[in-house]
């Protein structure tokens, strides 16, 4: 994780009450506007045929094979004494639902709270108003899917740089694995990752419009 990501995602402590209440919303809600002549949508005039279309985000997916033991990988993901080896900036509080990780950016630590917990097998916590999901699931005996979902909470303001971090992360743990190095050159990578992710929004937001 690049220690530079943009750290207005944690602008606000408020955010994470803010976000929690927001992921309530799985399914698309409409709602009647309330018309300036206080009739509550029922006088019968041309604005009453105006429908206002919350935007609750919309989720990106990827997959991927890490070559490692998906319980090797979780144990490098959530227990401290590994994760130290090979990410300085992440340390586990209370690796449960609804405990926390911490994260530095920059010169600012920040608390993150977690979401969803399930022992070597799923990840989910809050990135900003945004959330993130890393699942983990069995290919060969010594190899491990992934699936990284991330959530943004605004379609307007989606970026790729905030998803692409995390598959880089995830890239940087298999080179670790593999070479027991902590350093990988991801920059390539990086750029292609942006690219594809930036695509993607851009797709999202036309679509968005479109409706």
């Amino acid at each position: 994780m690049a220690e530079n990501q943009d750290e207005k995602y944690f602008s606000d402590a408020d955010q994470i009450n803010n976000a929690k209440e927001r992921l309530e919303a799985i399914e698309p809600e409409y709602m009647s506007p309330q018309h300036s002549c206080g009739c509550g949508g029922s006088c019968g005039c041309s604005h009453d045929e105006m429908d206002v279309k919350t935007d609750i985000g919309f989720n990106l997916v990827f997959e991927g094979i890490i070559e490692a033991k998906r319980e090797k990988i979780w144990q490098y993901l959530t227990d401290n004494q590994y994760l130290t080896l090979w990410q300085e900036q992440i340390k586990m509080v209370n690796c449960q639902t609804g405990g926390k990780m911490k994260v530095q950016l920059s010169e600012n630590e920040h608390d993150i709270l977690l979401m969803d917990v399930e022992e070597n097998h799923l990840l989910s916590f809050l990135w900003g108003q945004d959330m993130v999901s890393i699942r983990l699931e069995d290919s060969t005996p010594d190899q491990a899917a992934f699936i990284l979902e991330y959530w943004f909470a605004d379609t307007e303001t989606a970026e790729a740089n905030v998803v692409s971090e995390w598959l880089v992360m995830l890239n940087n743990l298999e080179h670790f694995l593999l070479t027991g190095e902590k350093d990988s050159d991801s920059n390539e990578l990086k750029i292609s990752l942006d690219q594809e992710i930036t695509s993607l929004i851009k797709d999202q937001q036309s679509h968005e419009l479109e409706l």
